[in-house]
């Protein structure tokens, strides 16, 4: 019996620290290699407070993964100013975790180097674990359903790298919604008017959503410059002759509108 709840315990443990690897990679796509740092920081932090600085058990707990989240601002500042997404985003977090072992090996004087800390209270219970558990699956469903959650998922499913691609992605999906509700698919590719007096074929993008009532063109000329040509405010001011702080509120506001209607 003892064995079987000491498997319990440390499978428990495993689903603690593999249900933020979750929350991570499964729902974000950011896919991590040193997520053990975090864990190990979290752990050496609690045993510690509670061993040398006698703080009670449960709240050296709750310390040891307030002070694992504040170390992820030591990565995690860093590679999100920098957008690393991709391998170098997991060769950043494999940096950060080979840094939190080499470091935790040869700190003596407090963990004890290679050796880890020994004579460690047994207050790890399969109780108190199960609950923790209760609790961290609880707090991650809940937030996965939040609107903090969609953004991750969101951020998953944009694997489209290119922002023109990106652009274009987003007006298709605005389209086939509100053609679908208005149906008038046909009616578009049938009206002389969907195409320029020129002849000349416009982008079908451009025509459908200026012609759908959607995003003016003005709107949509701006976050092209913005987001495909790479323009900044104060460059896409001049070709609109305007000023860059009313096209920043334009751009702003023309990008909340899209994802009002993705919503």
């Amino acid at each position: 019996m003892y064995y079987a709840l000491s498997i319990a315990t440390v499978a428990g443990i495993n689903i603690i620290c593999v249900s933020g690897l979750t929350l991570l990679t499964g729902f974000t796509g950011m896919f991590s290699m040193g997520h053990a740092g975090f864990m190990a920081i979290g752990g050496y932090s609690a045993a510690v407070l509670h061993m040398h600085l006698h703080v009670p058990f449960l709240l050296a707990v709750l310390l040891g993964g307030v002070l694992a989240a504040l170390s992820s601002l030591i990565v995690g500042v860093p590679t999100i100013k920098n957008r690393l997404t991709g391998d170098c985003f997991a060769i950043a977090m494999l940096g950060f975790g080979e840094t939190v072992r080499l470091l935790s090996s040869n700190i003596y004087p407090v963990i004890n180097g290679a050796m880890g800390l020994t004579g460690i209270p047994k207050k790890t219970t399969f109780t108190v674990v199960a609950a923790f558990v209760v609790v961290c699956l609880f707090l991650l469903h809940n937030y996965t359903k939040s609107q903090y959650g969609k953004n991750l998922v969101a951020v998953q499913q944009q694997e489209i790298e290119h922002p023109k691609a990106w652009l274009r992605k987003i007006a298709e999906n605005v389209l086939k919604n509100q053609l679908r509700r208005s149906r008038r698919r046909s009616s578009l590719l049938a009206s002389p008017g969907a195409l320029p007096e020129d002849g000349r074929s416009e982008d079908p993008v451009d025509v459908e959503l200026e012609y759908d009532g959607l995003v003016s063109r003005q709107d949509l000329h701006l976050l092209k410059r913005l987001a495909v040509d790479g323009f900044t405010y104060a460059e896409a001011a001049r070709e609109l002759n305007t000023t860059a702080g009313a096209c920043r509120k334009r751009g702003v506001r023309a990008k909340r509108h899209l994802r009002e209607l993705l919503d």
